[in-house]
């Protein structure tokens, strides 16, 4: 992580990573979701700061949502939607980072739409 975190923008650059991967030129609703870069900003200069405080609850997270969302049969093939149950475990996740567990438990429990 510390390698990553030392390395120049011009490296690793999410943003166009971004573009390219949604086709933001023609996805977005708006040109300016594609060039405004604050949530980037904010992630880069804060959130990062905060990652080692926060990686437990993300990987029981992950655990609890994939455990959830794709199931635990190693026996039978089960037909999942990749892009949806993905949808749903990023839901998760960032619910957990952001709310804490007993919020986020209640929340994704009783208002799944909060995942989408």
């Amino acid at each position: 992580m510390d390698w990553i975190l030392q390395q120049p923008d011009g490296i690793l650059d999410q943003g166009a990573v971004n573009q390219q991967f949604l086709r933001a030129d023609h996805t977005m609703l708006h040109p300016r979701a594609v060039s405004d870069t604050v949530h980037l900003d904010v992630i880069q200069k804060e959130m990062t700061k905060q990652l080692g405080q926060v990686i437990d609850d993300v990987n029981d997270e992950l655990d609890f949502a994939m455990r959830k969302v794709w199931g635990t049969n190693a026996n039978d093939w089960n037909e999942v939607c990749l892009y949806e149950s993905i949808l749903e475990i990023i839901g998760r996740l960032s619910l957990r980072v952001l709310a804490g567990l007993p919020l986020c438990k209640s929340m994704s429990e009783h208002n799944p739409s909060l995942l989408c």
